[in-house]
């Protein structure tokens, strides 16, 4: 199984850098990755609807009341992004406010992504989109070299959709995309922002 700093070296490596034990090294590869590294995770974990981080779970109900909606639960303190209530409906009816979650259904079944920190619950794809995006986010401030930077940058998006694509052929959900391209099972629709440089433009070197 490999460890974060297993992950963030693959990045490094490959940028021809030096390896690292710890994030908690006092040298720049270290600190890139240090800031690199969650920031990545998290985006990535949120970007998708990844199998290995799928919940589902009945809301409690809460005593609180809202004047817009029936019914106030309290979001799971797991919760990253919510993406079905109720079974096979979509979350087209609902609210986040703070720590709750505002619908007009009783009871309320919600399927969430969770936010994943355990490696061991990674899978080989997510990985390799995880390093990649590392990569791209560390390179300019690493290696100073642009080409290689703008190289980075397409490798992740390419490791990204490569890995949602495996991802979205487990279970019975999957559909081929030339199917109905407006219900693409590939790519999660709030997703979509992946495909600009904004993401991964580079982090600030940290002196």
């Amino acid at each position: 199984m490999l460890s974060s700093v297993d992950i963030a070296n693959i990045a490094l490596v490959e940028l021809g850098g030096q390896m690292i034990r710890s994030f908690d090294e006092n040298n720049k590869p270290a600190r890139l990755v240090n800031l690199a590294y969650p920031t990545c995770r998290d985006w990535l974990l949120s970007s998708y609807r990844w199998s290995f981080a799928r919940k589902t779970r009945e809301l409690s109900l809460l005593e609180e009341t809202s004047p817009d909606w029936a019914y106030v639960y309290q979001l799971p303190s797991d919760c990253f992004t919510p993406f079905f209530i109720s079974k096979k409906k979509e979350l087209d009816n609902w609210a986040i406010e703070g720590k709750s979650f505002l619908c007009n259904i009783n009871p309320c079944i919600l399927r969430y992504v969770w936010k994943v920190t355990d490696t061991q619950f990674f899978t080989p794809p997510f990985i390799e989109a995880l390093a990649a995006l590392i990569k791209a986010r560390i390179a300019q401030s690493l290696v100073q070299d642009k080409t290689l930077a703008s190289t980075a940058i397409k490798e992740a998006i390419g490791k990204v959709r490569n890995a949602q694509e495996v991802d979205a052929r487990l279970g019975n959900e999957y559909r081929q995309a030339s199917e109905t391209p407006e219900l693409d099972s590939f790519v999660n629709p709030g997703a979509k922002f992946l495909y600009t440089k904004e993401y991964v433009t580079d982090v600030d070197s940290p002196t």
